[in-house]
């Protein structure tokens, strides 16, 4: 579960349906933005359409600069990061 702060310093807990909602709003405000990006639209129109922060309206830019689309990278260490004898081998003749 997650906590929102709300504006008295209490903590209300969300449960997970709500935080899914909220999340595919946000994904919704997102593919908004970049439609609108792709259309050329100014980040002024874009503040004023979709009520997103500057901040935002850059990070889908780049997003889409980036990789042509709004998928999140993948994070994180690789799951098979054991270095084993085969893979130093390999490794060695590559040098």
């Amino acid at each position: 579960m997650a906590s929102l702060v709300l504006p008295h310093n209490e903590k209300k807990t969300l449960s997970y349906p709500i935080i899914k909602v909220l999340r595919e709003m946000q994904e919704a405000q997102r593919q908004r933005v970049a439609d609108l990006l792709r259309a050329q639209a100014p980040v002024s129109t874009i503040i004023e359409v979709t009520g997103v922060s500057k901040a935002t309206i850059y990070r889908v830019k780049n997003r889409l600069n980036d990789s042509g689309d709004l998928k999140h990278a993948s994070r994180g260490s690789p799951v098979n990061k054991k270095l084993t004898p085969p893979k130093l081998k390999q490794i060695q003749r590559a040098f």
